[in-house]
């Protein structure tokens, strides 16, 4: 990315003087807009800022570029050997619940520097802690995660973790990241305070059962927290529920949440109400198979966001009026398995 954002001396070397510097400041059609004391950037330069995203040509591209131009602004008074990092480089990474984030971040070893907000200090901060990302020196996925507990609480750094840990395929929930969530689990118990380290092995020590996989979007992580505070803990996310016919896989679906021991399936559906007729009629064809074995309950992604505490106490209501069942049983003819992911059930 082209740089965003110049210094006073930097304007003195492309010709300005203090004269044009304060003339190219004034009025509404400015062609300098002053960011921070001795920081600068041309009308351009936010141009250029936009076409750096990947969102759509709306007006929300003007913030994102905004913000890029303050951050990068931000990050050059922040010292030489500063690098984005904590909730802004959680946005650059497209983390769940930092997309839209304000917060300019940044992160540095130096002994002295800028005594300003957002300028985090480290202890050590190595070499491949850092990666170029959209145009920014910013800290890895890996950094990234271990240090939003320094500002952030367990809930949301949860969010984050569980985003970073989906494979890109949305229809592929079986497979993540195990390569991530094993080094986290690793390097938490070695890194020192002031990391964010103790926040991050509570979110991972919340993980249960150990490896299990991520949910597949915010909404899901939001329902996920709301079992957790009204006591459903036997929960299953992204589950394994195959048809086997001979021995062969005949479909298999994925859950979103499956409570195994009474046969419940709660889904949710996006981060909004049910989008149009096909997710309706998706809903209604996996329901029409599933619903001769399990109990299928379907939560609205803006419920989930919006109150997860009111959606989960629903489910737990639902969860207390189904019989436990014990594995294998015979329900409709067919033969229900428990497994370590999920339930196979046994076509006849």
């Amino acid at each position: 990315m082209a740089q965003l954002t110049h210094r006073r001396s930097e304007l003195l070397a492309m010709g300005f003087d203090d004269r044009s510097i304060a003339k190219a400041l004034r009025g509404d059609h400015s062609e300098l807009v002053r960011l921070l004391r001795g920081t600068y950037s041309t009308r351009e330069s936010l141009r250029r800022a936009g076409t750096t995203t990947n969102k759509p040509a709306t007006a929300d591209v003007e913030a994102e570029a905004a913000w890029l131009v303050q951050l990068d602004a931000h990050l050059r008074r922040s010292g030489p050997t500063a690098v984005v990092g904590l909730r802004s480089a959680a946005r650059l990474h497209d983390l769940d619940g930092y997309r839209e984030t304000p917060h300019l971040d940044t992160l540095t070893a130096a002994k002295h520097h800028v005594r300003e907000a957002y300028v985090h200090r480290t202890r050590t901060l190595n070499p491949h802690d850092v990666i170029s990302l959209g145009g920014f020196q910013c800290t890895s996925l890996e950094r990234t995660l271990l240090d939003l507990g320094r500002v952030c609480t367990a809930d949301e750094v949860e969010f984050a973790l569980e985003s970073a840990l989906r494979d890109p395929d949305p229809k592929r929930p079986d497979r993540f990241d195990r390569h991530l969530l094993n080094t986290l689990t690793q390097r938490v118990e070695v890194v020192g305070p002031r990391t964010g380290a103790a926040v991050i092995r509570q979110v991972l020590r919340r993980r249960l059962p150990v490896g299990c996989r991520p949910t597949g979007s915010y909404a899901e992580t939001a329902l996920g927290q709301g079992f957790r505070k009204v006591g459903l803990h036997q929960v299953v996310r992204q589950a394994d529920v195959t048809f086997l016919r001979r021995g062969e896989i005949d479909c298999r679906y994925f859950a979103d949440f499956l409570f195994p021991d009474r046969l419940l399936i709660v889904e949710v559906n996006g981060a909004a109400p049910r989008a149009g007729a096909t997710m309706t009629a998706g809903d209604v064809a996996r329901m029409n198979v599933l619903q001769d074995v399990f109990r299928v309950h379907i939560v609205s992604g803006r419920d989930a966001v919006q109150n997860p505490y009111a959606s989960a106490s629903v489910v737990l209501g639902i969860f207390d009026t189904v019989a436990p069942v014990s594995f294998p049983l015979t329900k409709g003819g067919r033969t229900v398995q428990r497994t370590a992911t999920g339930i196979d059930i046994h076509l006849p």
